[in-house]
This record gives structure tokens, sequence and C-alpha cells, in this order.
């Protein structure tokens, strides 16, 4: 006779289901337990080399200096039911945190509504609101990172994006989620062995003199190992993790799924229409050879520069899932203590920094979408000693057609020089109608008429930005839409160089520097290969521009100084004073 049992008692709770359950119920549970365990067990054996490690593969392979033919049993049984496993594990995984992640947020969004019936933001003078928010937030940002740090891969690569998005995510993510960036999970040397003896069809002691072991940089979808070749050369080997390719095609799908909850469950956070590009630009960063062209060209393009560098590439050491390249001896703009070490003024390296990147956009039409702090360094030049900044990682990168290229010179300038005509033309031509808000999307603050003057804004400016990506983001989210595709890896890179500059404080002017080297390319393309009279007119361009970019700055001057004299006078009120809590890099 089964006891009576209380409903109420939460230890008493798992028994009630026990009489449901007959012999061969029990039995179908435990086998489905025994059968999951083994295949998590199988899973954590093979991606830990206890299964089929370098030395087991070499001494099949006899020694020979050829490709590693896989055995019959890793082809054929393992690797698919790893992949399963694996796939599995992943997907449920992400699946629990996000119920978890949307349920907090929907019962909080009930309890203590966002916005009113008209859409308008609700500020709450409760404290126990905030606070809850607050605590939301923390566990949900806490919760995200521990799910991209425990996948990795294509995981990371989201959590590195969504630090940068400090004009639509709260603080508290974008600060949990910085660690992404130069703190992937690396995977253990043994996979890199058995990596590039699969590659190569040699140990690593057979290519390299020297490798350490230790990585000196993980990122989300490879890591990278200092090395000296046989014959001397100093080099940077880039390992792609073994597990990205193999759980690709889940991964994708799980964002899928998440994306189209997301757009059920919070209307406003509709990315349906950008999922098949994010997946296209995800699957070329994965081949290798693809970043090795992309590495040469943009060499090609910065030949004229002597500030900009990019490391040659050893194709007989490169593969589609390894790339050597020469190791470079420099430090990330964000590293503060190093640049003092090596006098390197910060407001140089930002110029430089700001100015290449502008030209990959305006001039050559061939751009790094990913210009992150771990992609680039700056050094002084082994050869003269001035600051030049070295460019990595070209694994994603976008193409542009020379008309879009050059409607995207006036679009830029026309939101600096205040030609609200011509913009609002342009966004009518790709079908928006806010031409305001499409204006505050491209520059990551609102659209007003002072972004040539000034290389700060008001903190009160950077809130009325937040606000209205967060609290306008179903209409930001179709204007996304809507845009052409080739603009949507170029709104990636002006938004990581914005949070750069952000982090830096804003020591250069970044909209100047962008509508001058914009004004540029409406007379080049980066060919080099231009007429006299081409030339002439791009001189004549950025001079026009200069001297409307200097008596606007001095009319704007002008008036501060006899706005001050006027207080001093005690002609004007008073106005309210600006400190640095008060002030934000733009």
């Amino acid at each position: 006779q089964t006891p009576s049992l209380s409903f109420h008692s939460p230890k008493q709770r798992p028994y009630l289901l026990m009489p449901l359950f007959g012999r061969k119920s029990r039995l179908f549970v435990s086998s489905v337990a025994l059968t999951s365990s083994s295949l998590y067990s199988l899973t954590y054996l093979y991606n830990n080399n206890y299964l089929f490690s370098t030395n087991q593969l070499i001494y099949l392979n006899n020694g020979e200096n050829a490709k590693v033919p896989l055995s019959t049993m890793e082809t054929h049984v393992v690797r698919p039911l790893v992949k399963t496993t694996e796939g599995i594990i992943r997907f449920s995984r992400t699946m629990v945190y996000m119920s978890l992640l949307a349920r907090r947020y929907l019962v909080l969004e009930y309890r203590y509504p966002s916005r009113d019936v008209n859409g308008q933001p609700i500020a709450y003078d409760d404290p126990k609101a905030n606070e809850q928010w607050t605590e939301a937030h923390l566990k949900g940002a806490h919760e995200l990172l521990h799910l991209c740090e425990t996948h990795g891969g294509i995981y990371a690569k989201f959590g590195q994006y969504f630090a940068t998005m400090q004009n639509i995510l709260p603080d508290i993510y974008c600060d949990t989620l910085e660690v992404l960036k130069d703190r992937a999970p690396p995977t253990s040397f043994a996979n890199v062995e058995k990596l590039i003896y699969e590659d190569f069809g040699k140990r690593v002691s057979d290519i390299f003199q020297e490798f350490d072991e230790v990585p000196i940089g993980a990122a989300s979808v490879a890591q990278v190992h200092r090395a000296i070749t046989r014959d001397g050369r100093e080099v940077a080997v880039k390992v792609q993790y073994p597990s990205v390719r193999r759980n690709f095609d889940i991964d994708t799908f799980t964002m899928d799924v998440i994306i189209h909850c997301a757009a059920v469950l919070f209307p406003g956070w509709n990315m349906k229409d950008l999922a098949p590009e994010m997946k296209k630009d995800l699957y070329r960063e994965l081949d290798f050879e693809h970043e090795k062209e992309n590495a040469r060209i943009a060499a090609q393009f910065f030949a004229h520069r002597k500030d900009v560098h990019i490391p040659e590439v050893y194709d007989d050491l490169s593969t589609k899932r390894i790339l050597t390249t020469e190791f470079i001896h420099g430090c990330k703009i964000t590293e503060a203590d190093k640049l003092r070490e090596w006098n390197i003024p910060v407001k140089e390296g930002a110029r430089i920094m700001l100015e290449a990147f502008a030209e990959q956009i305006y001039i050559h039409g061939h751009l790094h979408a990913d210009p992150h702090a771990s992609n680039h360094f700056l050094r002084r030049n082994p050869k003269n000693g001035a600051v030049e900044l070295v460019i990595l990682d070209h694994g994603l990168y976008q193409e542009l057609t020379e008309d879009f290229r050059k409607d995207f010179c006036r679009l830029w300038k026309a939101l600096v020089v205040n030609d609200d005509e011509f913009v609002k033309n342009y966004a009518a031509k790709i079908g928006i109608e806010d031409y305001r808000l499409f204006s505050a999307l491209m520059l990551m603050r609102t659209y007003d008429h002072t972004l040539a003057f000034s290389t700060k804004v008001k903190k009160q400016d950077f809130d009325d930005i937040k606000d209205v990506m967060r609290y306008q983001m179903d209409r930001m989210m179709d204007i996304l839409a809507k845009v052409p595709r080739q603009m949507l890896l170029i709104l990636r890179n002006l938004n990581i160089l914005r949070a750069l500059n952000h982090h830096l404080g804003a020591p250069v002017n970044r909209f100047r520097i962008n509508a001058e080297i914009a004004s540029k390319g409406l007379h080049e393309d980066g060919s080099g290969d231009i007429t006299f009279f081409q030339r002439f007119q791009a001189w004549r361009e950025s001079l026009r521009f200069h001297w409307w970019i200097h008596r606007q700055t001095f009319m704007s001057q002008w008036f501060e100084f006899w706005l001050k004299v006027g207080i001093m006078l005690r002609l004007l009120p008073p106005l309210p004073e600006l400190n640095d809590e008060m002030i934000l890099a733009a």
C-alpha cells in the first residue's frame, strides 16, 4: 500500500511519480540513463585524446611523411557518435540556459513593465524594482558568460560581439562578456599535436625547432602558439579548435532556434532576417585559406602606408585549419602600461587605427569586419622607430561593390556635414522612412549637427542613444532587415571601433576622420591607378571639406567664447559645469 504523501513537502515530491513506473518503465529509464552517460563518457575521452592519441596515429602510419589516414573505427563509428552526442548536449544545455533567462525577464517585465502602452520607457523610483532588474542582468550576464566559455567556438564569437554593444545591452552584460575577447577557453596541446599531424603528416618536432605548448592567445575559433621553424624563422601558428567544424551545424541550428524563439517572446528582438548572413560569415571564417587571401589583398592595399603592416603568411606551413605567419612583437591599444613602456602616444595610435580601417571601407572596398583590440597591435617600426599599426586575423572580411562604396562615401560625408536632404533620399531609396533613426544607427549616437567639432558628448546624449536603441529595438531591427547586406559588416566594424575609441577616452574625432577619408574615397579606389585629373579632384574635395570643418569649428568656438563672457558678466544664467563624470566618449 502506497503511503499517503503531502504535496507540500519538497523532499517527498520525487517519490510521487514512483508508483506510476512499472518494471518495464524503470528498465527503460535506466537504459536511457546508462546510454547517455556512456556516450557522454565517450565524448569526454575522445576530446581529451584518451582514445586516439597522436602517438597511436603515428604508430599506425609507420611514421611516414604523408597525411594521416584515420582508422576506420574513428572515422565511421567514434566521430559520428561523438558529434551526435556533443550536439545533443550543447543544444540541451543552451535551451535550458536560454529558457531560464527568458523566464526571468518575462516575469520581471510582467511585474515592472519597461515600457507603457505607447512604447515609452518607464522610470521606476522604487528601489526594489531597480534592484531586481540589476540582479536579473547580473545573473543573466554570468550565465551567458559561462555558456560561451563552456561551448567556445561560435558561442564565444557571439559573446565577443555582445560585449561591444554598449548602446543596446545593459552595461553589466558588456562588462561581464569583455573577458571573452582575450580569454576564450583553449584546447589541449595534445589536440594541437594531433591536428598538425593530420594536416601535415609530420610531428610538431619535425616542422618546428621550438614550439610553445602554452598558447599566447586563445580566440573564438582558434588559438595561437609562438614557434621557431627549422630554418630559424620566428612565427605565430594559428591552430583551429578541432570541435569548431564538428559542432558548426548544430551550433548554427541552435542559434536559429534561439533567434526564432526570441522573436516570438520578445517581438522587439526580431533578428530572423539577419541569421542567414551571420551563418555565411561564420562559415567563411573557418577557412584559413580564405583568411590567407584576405591578408594578401590587405597588404597590397596598404603598401603605400608606412604606418600600417600586415604580417607575412607562410604558405608551406598553412592549411585550411592551420595558419602560420611572421611573429609580431607589439601591444594592444588598450594596454596603457605597455603603450607607456613602448613610448606610443594613445592619440597617435587611435588616429592610425581609425584612419587605416576607414581607408578599408571608403577607398579599398575590402574591409576587416572584426577589428576588436586583440586583432591589431601597435609597435615601433623596427626600421625607422615610427608608430605602426599591425592588423591581424583577416578571417572575416566584406567586399564592397564600387557603386555601393561610393554611395556609402557620400552618405557618411552627408551625415557629418549636415546634408539632411541626401540622408533622407538615401534612406528612402532603401525603403526606410525614419531617416533620423537610420542616422542614429549609422553613427551610434543621436543625429545632430555637432559631429565634426567635438570628440566628446554629454552623458545625457549618451543615455539618449541607449534609450533609442533599447526602446525602439523593433524599429531598429526593421531597418537592419532593409539595409543592403554589404552594410551589415560595415556597421559591425564601425561599432567595434566606436567602442574602442570610447574605451580610450575618445582621443580623436572618429566622425571627422571617417568623413575626411570618405571624401577622398569619392575619387580614389585604392588601386593607385588614377589620372592626374582624378587626383586633383580628390585634393580639391579634401581642401573644401577641411575648409568647411575649420570654418564651422571656428564659429562654434567663437559662440562658446561669447557665451562664457556673457555668463562671467552675469548677462546670462550659468550653465551646468561638465566634469569627468558627466562626459563620456563619443
